[in-house]
């Protein structure tokens, strides 16, 4: 029988596999946009010609105090090369550098160092620009702006609620719970207090809360009307292609420039499939991706969109530093079946156990045979099924399914979305 082979980044190297022709029914693969090239054209047009807004240089009055919002480490989306040109585009209409103030949206995230903080924005604009780390968990330093139509109470960082001027940055691309992220997500979670965190985030317990989905998806709307009450001047954001390269600018309101952005997101990433598999080989992309389980859980999530109930994925993540999360690892070990962590994380919500629920979630629909570098013992605490091989796997998926089993590859999971409306 003909084989297709695969030749996958896995960890810091490559992984090799072969499929049989007859199983094989689709590679699930993003489409391909023309990658920005003039970085500063591309810029300062998005500023200039915004979705929903005056221009920025038309918002921003001289002398204004100006905070930009920004993505933490665990999200590096290019911040180090869009914004010095956006910094230099405000000291030209009257903002000079020490009246920015650039606010890390770490969320819940720990701090940062000095070197992480110069790798996020730049040796250059680190000795231009103040830059402080947003703390989710010092009240003393928020604001209570309202209480959401569902009971979030929103406190955020008194440095946007006493700025003149606000403009949130960050990337879109999809999200797990809140349908894609972006826009409102700089605000909530991004510099909001623990406290409006964790009264959000247990909306993804509905089932509305789901990848790519924003219609009646009741954490994105949390988020948006938590942003609309602080109101930000200004949004870009960015989207970027698998190679992490530039492909669309939209800046403005945020909410159209935000739709924008969602709108490009939906043809670049989106698959559309007739059919679901019985098996969904599954690569997380390779470093810094499947750096551990827990960065590897998108993919898997992606995954599940595209397999049967009760068929299989078989996710390649190499995990080098291990699952990602004690409170996670220690869930999962303490039961016995994905029910039972989702029955105990209803009951005992807060981030951190988070993860836990929205993994259990998935592996009610499939089984997972995991590809990586955790022993054995690990991953059976992590109620999948551990594989030395993608051989071993396929070896095992054929006495599950069948010789004639169907099979979907991905081989970068962790930005392909399947979608299935049958």
């Amino acid at each position: 029988m003909n084989k297709v082979d695969f030749d996958v980044s896995y960890g810091k190297g490559k992984l090799k596999f072969s499929i049989t022709e007859n199983n094989l029914i689709g590679v699930l693969i993003t489409s391909e946009a023309e990658k920005i090239t003039d970085l500063e054209k591309n810029v300062r047009t998005a500023l200039e010609n915004p979705i929903g807004t005056k221009p920025l240089r038309e918002i921003v009055q001289s002398e204004d105090k100006v905070v930009i919002v920004i993505n933490d480490i665990t999200r590096v989306m290019g911040t180090d090369k869009f914004l010095p040109i956006m910094i230099n585009y405000l000291n030209e209409n009257g903002i000079p550098d020490n009246n920015i103030t650039l606010l890390v949206a770490t969320g819940l995230h720990r701090t940062h160092t000095e070197d992480e903080h110069r790798y996020i924005i730049g040796d250059e604009l680190y000795k231009r620009v103040e830059i402080i780390d947003h703390n989710g968990t010092d009240v003393e330093n928020m604001e209570y702006l309202g209480t959401t139509q569902v009971g979030t109470e929103v406190y955020v960082n008194k440095l946007v609620t006493q700025a003149d001027k606000v403009i949130l940055t960050g990337e879109v691309t999809y999200h797990m719970i809140a349908g894609y992220t972006g826009g409102r997500k700089s605000i909530l979670p991004g510099v909001s207090s623990e406290k409006t965190i964790n009264q959000n985030h247990r909306l993804m317990l509905d089932e509305r809360s789901r990848t790519g989905r924003i219609d009646n998806n009741p954490l994105h709307l949390d988020m948006l009307e938590a942003a609309k009450m602080l109101n930000p001047d200004f949004i870009f954001n960015v989207v970027l292609d698998i190679d992490r390269d530039f492909v669309y600018m939209a800046a403005g309101d945020i909410e159209q420039a935000h739709e924008a952005g969602r709108n490009f997101v939906n043809k670049l990433f989106a698959v559309e499939v007739d059919e679901l598999a019985d098996v969904v080989i599954a690569n997380c992309g390779g470093y810094p991706k499947d750096i551990e389980f827990y960065q590897s859980q998108k993919t898997l999530d992606n995954a599940m969109r595209a397999v049967k109930k009760g068929g299989t994925v078989i996710l390649l993540a190499a995990c080098t530093e291990g699952v990602g999360s004690d409170i996670f690892h220690d869930l999962m070990k303490k039961h016995n079946t994905p029910e039972e962590v989702l029955d105990y994380s209803i009951k005992n919500f807060k981030m951190g156990v988070h993860k836990a629920f929205l993994t259990s979630r998935l592996l009610t629909k499939a089984e997972t045979v995991l590809v990586s570098e955790l022993p054995d013992e690990v991953v059976n605490e992590l109620m999948m099924r551990p594989a030395q091989s993608v051989e071993e796997a396929l070896s095992y998926v054929k006495d599950k399914h069948g010789e004639i089993f169907t099979a979907y590859v991905m081989t970068a999971g962790f930005l392909t979305v399947p979608f299935y409306h049958k």
